[in-house]
């Protein structure tokens, strides 16, 4: 009985929020509507899904519970009892008599006994703390199991000094973390069984549910998006995408220049490039995405980005010396890319990408500057090309590919380009 418990119970616990899903859009804005709300700061679609959270947050709570009661039941455990109730209830069916107990469980220990009381918010703990301070519930102790996970930080502050308040008072009430209590009663095993079909309820509810809250692109969220951009940038695993034929000191290189010195900061300023990229992350992160449209959008700045890049970096060596593929296709002969013939200069990514092959403007060895380049064509044919001109991404797989060939080339490109300090600003590096 160990998994069949957890699994069977969140089992009917996701059937009833896909029916009360199915309720709610039927008969949720009519009810709201009736009753007239004069503070009415959320649109019917909000209002609706912060309903059916609570409504289902508390059912999984009585769940959790229920799982708990069976598990006492199963392990024999002499102090467990459930809640008292009246007698006029003790002909009526197990379901029935559940319903008229405030809480399921009861231990005693020590004379004493304890009432168990799950919570997922805060305000339902008030109400287990006021009705107990009334007097109406039949147990001498009140110990509050909230379902929450903190940090250490919060742990101090909702376990420890509420727990230490509560002694100074000496209230008989406490409280306890959903881990503390499963792993003090049933073992850590029970409890990593329980995490994990939590974790899989959360997600297939998520889905039934079908609705999804999008943050307001605020400058101040912005700034902090920005920076869990760059800290995903500076955590990303590029060398285990290049192949083995680059020679591990090439590849130091390009690591030392992209995130040491710091040229990854390029891509979460304020740069077309970042912006293109910084826009597509947004739209990556912050919604759903799904299979039954079309996903160019989301995948566009990615697409736009590396071209832009590619000739930001470029652009830095412009004047001095290099030459570059001319837009006029009967005329094969290069030009010297500078102020006076950049608008003549073909600065397509495969033009910048001629640039690249024909002058000395990498850190790198030659066999990495293939590599680069090699990778460079590999994404203008393979993405670049048809994604925007003939083909349409409806496939959430193929946007992490382009999502993450991008974040690759970013770091091919600044990390393998000559750079110097100096030329930082004109890359958006504050």
């Amino acid at each position: 009985m160990m998994i069949d418990h957890y699994s069977e119970a969140f089992s009917q616990l996701l059937d009833l929020v896909k029916e009360r899903k199915k309720s709610y859009d039927i008969n949720h804005q009519r009810i709201r509507q009736s009753f007239g709300a004069i503070i009415n700061l959320g649109d019917n679609n909000f209002s609706q899904y912060a309903d059916m959270v609570a409504a289902n947050e508390i059912s999984a709570a009585s769940t959790i519970e229920s799982i708990a009661v069976n598990l006492f039941i199963d392990n024999a455990v002499p102090q467990f009892s459930y809640y008292p109730i009246p007698d006029w209830c003790a002909n009526l069916p197990a379901e029935e008599q559940a319903k008229a107990r405030p809480f399921q469980i009861v231990l005693s220990e020590n004379g004493e006994t304890t009432g168990i009381a799950f919570a997922v918010a805060h305000d339902e703990s008030m109400r287990y703390e006021r009705n107990f301070k009334c007097g109406k519930y039949k147990v001498e102790r009140l110990n509050i199991v909230r379902l929450i996970s903190p940090d250490a930080d919060a742990y101090d502050i909702v376990i420890t000094h509420a727990n230490a308040v509560k002694a100074y008072e000496k209230s008989p009430i406490s409280y306890m973390t959903l881990r503390e209590f499963w792993e003090k009663h049933f073992g850590a095993i029970e409890y990593s069984m329980l995490v994990e079909e939590i974790n899989q309820f959360n997600d297939l509810a998520q889905d039934a549910m079908g609705f999804n809250t999008v943050v307001t692109p605020t400058e101040e969220t912005i700034a902090r998006f920005r920076k869990v951009t760059g800290e995903m940038l500076q955590g990303y695993a590029y060398s285990e995408a290049i192949p083995s034929d680059v020679y591990q000191r090439q590849i130091d290189q390009m690591l030392h220049n992209y995130l040491e010195r710091g040229l990854w900061k390029a891509m979460i300023g304020n740069c077309n490039y970042a912006i293109s990229f910084i826009t597509s992350e947004w739209y990556y992160k912050m919604h759903v995405l799904t299979e039954n449209f079309d996903l160019t959008w989301v995948a566009a700045g990615y697409l736009k980005s590396v071209e832009q890049l590619l000739y930001a970096v470029i652009e830095l060596s412009k004047g001095k010396g290099i030459a570059g593929r001319s837009k006029d296709h009967w005329n094969q002969d290069s030009i010297e890319f500078t102020k006076d013939t950049e608008e003549s200069i073909d600065t397509t990514l495969g033009g910048l990408e001629w640039i690249i092959k024909n002058n000395r403007l990498l850190d790198v060895n030659r066999y990495a500057k293939w590599y680069i380049t090699s990778t460079i064509d590999d994404w203008r044919s393979k993405s670049r090309n048809g994604y925007f001109h003939k083909d349409v991404i409806k496939s959430t797989d193929q946007v992490d590919e382009i999502r993450s060939a991008a974040i690759q080339l970013y770091f091919l490109i600044l990390g393998s380009f000559t750079i110097r300090d100096d030329q930082f600003v004109q890359l958006g590096i504050q």
